[in-house]
């Protein structure tokens, strides 16, 4: 009866991160006994359903487990069947089984009963721990509309308010407590200080795997899929329809934009720096009574999780509204005109590496590396030991040519003598008697002890 552990984290809660991280780790993983599913809805192996198999490549998620939410009714209730039963036979199997998904955040938040009730099933047969991210909210929002907030057609502060409702926490962390009970539900704070390590893969792996980081990993190293520039998405957000996606979540062409955008640094304007004061009063104003009871209930070390902003020179209103105004993009029509034709020509350059592709080929050749060093280690051993053979067989070779030497001095000796001149008289009146040289000498004796010293040490193209 394995273990269960399930990943759903939130929005921009560092589920990327960790997933990097997996699939990078899934030979250690493997030899520990831990099972990394993944099912990418580009995987489907000839059927309409997600199929849930060990990872072998590409993203290590499972975020088609969404076709179920998308689906409803009967066709839903099938779906979540066919995901609880795929886990729970990996977890007859295996002493760890891991699913990681960011979509799958939305069975909680929402209070999913259908799939709630499935994952209360597993939890009375399996123990099952759900590793569930929450940001600061002030910080989530603004990354939500950096990654896909800027593409859903809605004016900022309307997007903020609908957002909202699935970042109260601790109505959540009550929620599936009381309706899984079995499960052990665990939110943690993503934020650098409260993060093991400052790093949210390196913090899944310690708290959730029990596993710490390996000798080329160092902390911070891991952190993946970071957001566009504010002023760069508020810019994008007014790009021709389907220039660049085409819808709020396809991220093909947005990731190779990340690629090359994400280290621009540049001063942040007045307008940036007041809209996220006022973004952050509206999450203290809203979430943080609720915020205080859930660190109280789980030991977080921290006074507040969204401590009120800064006033600044301006004062600052928790009013949404001041949004539309400070996020609306300061460039002329024609300087939009000439980024998106800038952004144009970057997406027809050559497609930069997968980050997740990136990480496992980095693994494998540290792996290989390691293995290399190993084999030298053994191949200059083997060298030694070579020499030193070699030495003593010089030795023996030596001694035996010495006492053959001494053999042959001591046969012609007694075939000179007088019991050579009588083996020979004798030789003509009968059968020959038994060489007295091969009785007598004690040389061929040693000779052949030596010989027998050698035995597998040397060939038979060595004695000559």
């Amino acid at each position: 009866m394995g273990t269960v552990i399930l990943h759903p984290g939130m929005g921009k809660a560092g589920s990327s991160s960790s997933q990097v991280w997996l699939a990078a780790n899934v030979a250690r993983l493997r030899e520990r006994g831990i099972c990394v599913l993944s099912a990418p809805p580009d995987r489907r192996e000839g059927t309409a359903d997600a199929v849930l198999a060990p990872y072998e490549s590409g993203p290590a998620n499972s975020n088609s487990v969404l076709d179920a939410w998308e689906a409803g009714g009967d066709e839903k209730a099938r779906l979540l069947d066919a995901f609880f039963a795929q886990i729970e036979a990996f977890a007859e199997r295996n002493r760890v089984t891991v699913v990681s998904a960011e979509a799958m955040s939305v069975y909680f938040w929402r209070v999913d009963a259908p799939f709630l009730s499935r994952l209360e099933l597993l939890g009375s047969r399996h123990p099952v721990r759900v590793a569930f991210y929450v940001r600061p909210q002030h910080t989530s929002l603004e990354a939500g509309w950096r990654q896909w907030g800027f593409r859903t057609g809605l004016s900022p502060a309307r997007f903020v308010f609908e957002h909202s409702w699935s970042h109260h926490y601790l109505d959540t962390y009550a929620s599936v407590g009381r309706l899984v009970p079995s499960v052990s539900f665990e939110p943690r704070p993503f934020r650098r200080d409260l993060l093991d390590m400052g790093d949210p893969a390196m913090d899944f792996a310690r708290r959730f795997l029990e596993m710490e980081a390996s000798g080329s990993e160092r902390p911070g190293e891991t952190w993946a899929n970071p957001g566009l520039p504010l002023e760069l998405v508020n810019a994008l957000r007014l790009a021709p329809d389907e220039a660049f996606w085409s819808s709020p979540h396809d991220n093909r062409r947005l990731d190779r934009l990340k690629g090359f955008l994400t280290e621009l640094h540049g001063p942040e304007s007045e307008e940036v720096r007041r809209s996220r004061r006022v973004l952050q009063a509206y999450a203290h104003a809203t979430f943080e009574a609720g915020n205080k009871r859930l660190i109280g209930a789980l030991g977080w070390e921290t006074d507040a999780f969204v401590p009120p902003p800064d006033p600044g020179e301006d004062g600052v209103e928790a009013d949404l509204a001041i949004l539309d105004e400070l996020w609306r993009p300061r460039a002329s029509g024609r300087e939009l005109d000439a980024l998106y034709s800038a952004l144009r020509h970057v997406l027809a350059s050559p497609e930069p590496p997968d980050p997740a592709v990136d990480a496992e080929l980095r693994h494998e050749l540290g792996a290989a590396r390691e293995a290399h060093s190993g084999l030298e280690r053994d191949l200059e051993a083997a060298g030694a030991e070579l020499e030193r053979s070699r030495a003593d067989l010089g030795r023996l070779r030596a001694d035996l040519q010495r006492d053959l030497a001494g053999a042959r001095t001591e046969l012609e000796r007694l075939r000179a003598g007088r019991s050579g001149r009588l083996a020979r008289a004798r030789a003509l009146l009968g059968p020959p008697p038994r060489d007295p040289a091969v009785a007598l000498s004690r040389h061929l004796r040693k000779a052949a002890k030596r010989l027998d010293a050698i035995g597998g040490k040397s060939s038979a193209d060595d004695l000559r």
